[in-house]
């Protein structure tokens, strides 16, 4: 049975505020073996340089796992440069004349730093951490695509990146019906790596040795996208099953992400559903990985209880 990482931002990690105390908590109950960390732009931890990130992770205890998921379109990062989630970037760039191409370039790279830093921490068979691939305007936008490619290539590594497969359209109508966030300057975006087809062409397009990380909860909305409202442009994922087999079947790393099942109403992302009824395909897909990191809202008084939902319900 695969083994559960838990989640912090970095700037938790850099406060050691209630949620990294949480965190340490359910590893020292056994009920987790690591944490995903998120880092974002560098500039929301400015004060941490690489040069005390080893006494930054000297406040992890010993034998806790780590795995990055560098900055995601929520911090203003999409090296497609079009999907601003949270107007991060837009905010970001009235005091500070950079290019997106350039912020982009930042993040990643500072996610780079903090991966090297811990890599004694990053199991050997695993990249050091996972990256949205980019959005373009549709799945025929060329300059977004080439966008995409020319930053992962340019500093990526296969080694150091897994590729995640996020929901494949971004629609803001529907984002603003589910969500109270906002600040976002975008439309409607198309995820590069969402369907099993696009994950395949962009693996090609990057070479030997890349490989993608399959978050079977974006799996599920893409399905709920194809049998709704864009069943003309997603037609290849109708079927849950044969979507989920057609991404294991590719190139992919033995870590996954997973926060639940979103009901099929339910067309963008969500982390609210872990406690909802199993689907066996899932369940099947979850079993064949080493690692499951939970994207789930972790709090003192639900923490507990939705870690032994997921062992109860995926990991007999």
């Amino acid at each position: 049975m695969p083994k559960v990482y838990g989640g912090l931002w970095f700037e938790n990690l850099v406060r050691e505020d209630k949620d990294f105390d949480l965190q340490m908590s359910l590893f020292d109950e056994q009920l987790i073996q690591g944490v995903q960390l998120r880092v974002a732009h560098p500039s929301v931890t400015p004060d941490i340089t690489a040069v005390v990130l080893p006494k930054v992770l000297a406040k992890l205890p010993e034998g806790l796992k780590i795995f990055i998921h560098y900055g995601a379109e929520n911090t203003g990062v999409d090296f497609g440069e079009t999907l601003d989630e949270l107007g991060k970037f837009a905010q970001y760039r009235q005091s500070h004349p950079v290019s997106w191409e350039e912020y982009n370039r930042q993040s990643l790279e500072w996610g780079l730093t903090v991966a090297e830093s811990a890599k004694d921490r990053i199991c050997n068979d695993l990249p050091w951490g996972v990256a949205h691939p980019g959005y373009g305007q549709a799945a025929d936008d060329s300059k977004a695509w080439v966008r995409t490619a020319k930053l992962l290539k340019h500093k990526g590594s296969a080694e150091k990146i897994a590729l995640e497969n996020v929901p494949a359209v971004c629609d803001y109508s529907l984002y603003r019906t589910f969500s109270k966030k906002g600040g976002g300057t975008w439309d409607r975006a198309w995820s590069f790596g969402g369907t099993p087809q696009d994950m395949a062409k962009l693996l090609a397009e990057l070479g030997d040795g890349w490989r993608c990380l399959i978050d079977f909860t974006h799996l599920r909305v893409t399905v709920n996208q194809a049998n709704g409202a864009y069943k003309s442009i997603l037609a290849e994922c109708v079927s849950l099953e044969q979507t989920i087999q057609k991404y294991l079947e590719l190139p992919h790393w033995p870590i996954c992400h997973f926060s639940g099942i979103p009901p099929e109403s339910r067309l963008i992302d969500s982390h609210d559903f872990l406690e909802a009824p199993v689907l066996e395909p899932i369940r099947e897909g979850l079993r064949q990985m080493k690692v499951v990191c939970l994207e789930v809202p972790f709090t003192k008084d639900t923490s507990r209880k939705l870690l032994d939902c997921f062992r109860q319900q995926y990991c007999r």
